[in-house]
């Protein structure tokens, strides 16, 4: 099988994604379009680490400039890969779907809002 079909398409993602959060209870149809733009950041790193891998997987590479002085650099490839992988975690922190995102979610469920006066009345009226 190539190795482009084994990969994951942005629906798919976006189903694992969806299905996560309902199975965790933090599932809102108001955060389908951050469903969507995580799987779209899962395909673009599944793309990454494919040509990272593809052109020999190395962290750190030579690099000539312009005046002809080779360097040791980062490899652009896992620099990216790195960013796309932060930026993937904030979003599924926001979302519930770390631990610390979920203990942040459910923390604020738990919080009771503070009652105003016409509510804290009426609540009275009802007893």
């Amino acid at each position: 099988m190539p190795e482009s079909a084994a990969r994951k398409t942005e629906r798919q993602y976006k189903s694992a994604v969806l299905r996560c959060m309902k199975s965790l209870g933090t599932y809102k149809p108001e955060f389908a379009r951050t469903a969507e733009r995580i799987a779209s950041m899962y395909v673009k790193r599944d793309e990454i680490e494919a040509e990272f891998a593809e052109k020999g997987g190395q962290i750190v590479i030579e690099y000539t400039n312009k005046n002809g002085a080779t360097n040791l650099i980062k490899n652009p490839l896992w620099v990216a890969l790195n960013d796309i992988n932060s930026d993937l975690l904030l979003y599924e922190r926001e979302l519930g779907l770390t631990p610390a995102g979920l203990k942040k979610l459910n923390d604020a469920a738990m919080k009771q809002a503070p009652k105003n006066a016409l509510s804290a009345a009426l609540e009275a009226l009802a007893k």
